[in-house]
């Protein structure tokens, strides 16, 4: 009995001890998202590379990676934050990363309990604090870009993007040919962690009207040239909406601008 009591106080003295050390980690991270949104300074945001089906192409593909294959990031940031009055040229400093192993803690599944995702999240930032690496370690933003060599029809998994924890779960193709939509979702995500929300249903992805729509006032409303970022989808009509390849087809609405910081809401009457 004696045993069993003592057994049971030790597992209880190291459940204790992991949780003061994951509420450390967490105030960590928690208090870097202070940083963000401040777009006086520089943005320091590093991608590190995971090779998450193990895959021979996708190592392959990982290793032919160059840091300025994710130039355009920093094009549309600058070209976007000009319509709202701002010069943020300079605003992001994206470096490429050492490649790592150990994939994240899994996503939580649709219908988990509220602590199942705190779990979760606390998982996730002890993965992302053991997997710091030389070019990750003192960046205010970490994207941990996850590259798959996709069967032909096969979905990549969902990504995320976390503002408190100023991470980035980003599943992207290997493919050659899906670069350019690989950075737009990279962008998606990184406009999460600056604050951004989903501007689409989450029961169906359609692009919510007006937040969603790069050009809710447009007569006659459709077909919508581009897509508004956080949408991800160019609403054709009622009932059709068109897959986006890169950048260039989307537009960062007001709605996001204000959550990100780049615009002042107006005040209601």
């Amino acid at each position: 009995m004696k045993a069993k009591k003592r057994t049971s106080n030790f597992k209880f003295i190291r459940i204790t001890l992991l949780l003061m050390l994951l509420a450390g980690v967490w105030k960590h991270f928690d208090n870097q998202k202070n940083i963000i949104q401040n777009w006086n300074g520089t943005q320091d945001v590093v991608i590190t590379p995971i090779n998450f089906d193990k895959a021979s192409t996708t190592e392959t593909a990982i290793q032919n990676l160059k840091e300025k294959q994710f130039d355009d990031i920093n094009d549309f940031l600058a070209k976007q934050s000009k319509r709202y009055g701002l010069d943020l040229r300079n605003s992001i400093k994206l470096r490429l990363g050492e490649p790592i192993i150990e994939t994240p803690p899994a996503l939580p599944t649709i219908g988990s309990s509220r602590w199942d995702v705190i779990l979760w999240s606390l998982k996730l930032r002890w993965w992302a604090w053991q997997n710091k690496t030389n070019d990750s370690h003192n960046s205010q933003v970490n994207l941990y870009v996850m590259y798959s060599t996709p069967k032909k029809g096969q979905r990549l998994p969902h990504s995320t993007g976390l503002q408190k924890g100023l991470i980035g779960l980003i599943h992207a193709s290997a493919l050659s040919k899906e670069r350019k939509r690989n950075n737009m979702i990279i962008t998606h995500e990184l406009l999460h962690i600056f604050g951004a929300s989903d501007k689409y249903d989450l029961r169906n992805g359609r692009p919510i009207f007006p937040d969603g729509y790069a050009t809710p006032n447009k007569k006659p409303l459709f077909p919508q040239s581009k897509a508004e970022i956080m949408a991800g989808r160019t609403p054709i009509s009622n009932t059709k909406f068109a897959r986006i390849y890169g950048l260039t087809q989307t537009v960062i609405g007001e709605k996001t601008a204000i959550e990100i910081g780049w615009l002042q809401p107006q005040a209601k009457n």
